[in-house]
């Protein structure tokens, strides 16, 4: 009965979301093939998003997210085109904020990323030098892109199917969703689509994590996110290596000066003086008339025709400007001679030279694959803590959905990250310890009497992608050997071979008799 509400409910929030979107298209000039697309997109949301909620747990509201669909078209969106597909053409989407312009190849998801994409802003991050601003503004950008595509691209209504095809970046993506994991997808999305200038995201990040789980772990987490952003950054983007060289010469450049204090200083006072003289000469033009039609003269007697200055008016502003910029720099030389605002500063170049000298690592990539792989560790050591604070079923369950949603995560297009290698150990340990939890708090039934029997059979539930798990069945059988049958409610799903020896006393459950998993 309870089902049977869900979807009346369910039909009613389609229709009265489909006269939204349908409405805000007839104010569109998209062509009649865009918003047949966009009908589509939404008419897929609405049919797959319960899946998608149910399998990953940690999401926005299903009315949330067409809310956000849709209020995306109707404010950030003029022009949506689609471009020819062609197999030599590299780019397969242009996004043109400013514009508000979309082109795309025609691929529901692909259009689904742009409208996720239009909407982000070029710097998301504060208190950190520029080098961090602009790479881990990309990592959660990116990020949150492609996680807004998920739900009509590994759901369709019947089934849970991650197509890595369709992936924009695996690694952004992982590291996205590890975010998720650490801090919860809502400070996410406030970070990424309603992001507040006023509020210093990566403080706030900074201070959840050292409250929820150390100091430590604060600083492991943020660390190596700094680290593999602009790992990520440099695979990814030829300019910015060489932007993050010509910075580090700047920033070598400014320490070494700085180590000769008395020099340094003495270098501060000479800049000092000439924006003061400077400043001052600026304000007898602008007191005087006759001195404005002199500068104004001056100006326009050195500049090329395309260049001249064609009012006073506009000069007059000009030179304001330049004031305005001299008052800002005589205001940074003060604090610069000032020795707390010195040592604060030699500080800060130090600490961004840190993560400038990455430009020197000699293989970017195996680099980046390094620091994620041991992001993934802290990652797990997180799932640890989060398995030992949880005081009931209902905290225990969303975290083994967590913890087989981690396990499904494409690493790159062949391989998820059950089946690294290098993670395996540890994976292990947290699937041990969150099955060891659900036995404690009764959660799960049992197979065996030895709890780690029962760990070597169960662990395989973290491997399902059966949507819900409170779904899951299970009955052992004998066919010559002895066999885990699991379902799917009523369909048979995986059969596995209990591949150790085993007697039947050993058992805490009859054979061929059909049992929940979950209690």
């Amino acid at each position: 009965m309870a089902r049977k509400k869900q979807k009346i409910l369910g039909r009613l929030v389609k229709k009265d979301y489909d006269n939204d979107l349908e409405e805000v298209l007839l104010k569109k000039n998209f062509q009649a093939e865009v918003k047949s697309f966009l009908l589509n997109i939404m008419y897929k949301i609405d049919y797959s998003y319960t899946d998608y909620e149910n399998a990953k747990k940690n999401v926005l509201s299903k009315q949330q997210y067409i809310e956000n669909f849709i209020n995306n078209i109707k404010t950030n969106c003029d022009t949506i085109s689609f471009m020819k597909m062609d197999k030599m053409q590299r780019r397969t989407a242009l996004v043109e904020r400013d514009k508000k312009i979309i082109l795309c190849y025609p691929i529901e998801t692909k259009l689904l990323y742009c409208l996720s994409q239009i909407n982000k802003q070029d710097d998301i991050i504060k208190s950190e030098p520029n080098v961090l601003c602009k790479s881990l503004t990309d990592l959660i950008n990116i990020g949150n892109d492609i996680n807004t595509t998920e739900p009509i691209r590994d759901f369709n209504g019947y089934s849970w199917d991650i197509t890595t095809l369709n992936i924009e970046n695996f690694y952004y993506n992982l590291i996205y969703q590890d975010l998720i994991f650490i801090v919860g997808n809502k400070k996410l999305e406030d970070w990424a689509n309603h992001y507040n200038y006023m509020i210093d995201y990566m403080n706030l990040f900074n201070d959840y994590l050292e409250k929820t789980y150390g100091k430590k772990i604060n600083k492991d987490i943020s660390n190596s996110l700094k680290k593999i952003s602009i790992l990520l950054e440099l695979t990814s983007n030829k300019k910015f290596k060489d932007e993050l060289i010509k910075r580090k010469v700047e920033v070598e450049d400014k320490l070494n000066a700085m180590n000769d204090k008395i020099s340094y200083l003495n270098n501060l006072s000479v800049q000092k003086r000439q924006i003061v003289n400077d400043i001052r000469k600026i304000e007898l033009i602008l007191s005087d008339k006759n001195k404005i039609d002199e500068e104004y003269k001056r100006r326009n007697k050195e500049l090329p025709l395309e260049k001249k200055i064609f009012s006073k008016r506009v000069l007059v502003k000009s030179l304001e400007d330049e004031q305005e910029e001299l008052m800002i720099n005589l205001k940074e030389c003060n604090n610069q001679m000032n020795s707390k605002q010195f040592i604060k500063t030699q500080k800060d170049l130090k600490y961004e030279l840190d993560y400038l000298n990455l430009v020197e690592v000699a293989n970017f990539k195996k680099q980046m694959l390094d620091e994620i792989i041991l992001f993934q560790k802290q990652v797990l050591k997180i799932f640890k803590l989060k398995i030992e604070k949880a005081n009931n079923k209902k905290e225990l369950i969303k975290i083994l959905y967590e913890i087989r949603y981690f396990n499904l995560i494409p690493f790159d297009e062949t391989k998820n990250i059950s089946q690294i290698s290098t993670l395996k150990r540890s994976l292990k340990s947290v699937e041990d310890c969150a099955i060891e939890k659900s036995y404690d708090l009764k959660l799960i039934n049992e197979l065996f009497k030895n709890i780690d029997l029962n760990k070597k059979i169960f662990a395989s539930i973290f491997s399902f992608n059966i949507i819900k798990l409170e779904d899951i069945y299970f009955k052992v059988i004998k066919d010559n050997e002895f066999y885990l049958q699991f379902y799917d409610y009523d369909i048979e799903d995986k059969k596995i071979k209990i591949d150790f020896k085993f007697e039947i006393k050993d058992l805490k459950v009859k054979l061929n008799k059909k049992i929940k998993l979950f209690i």
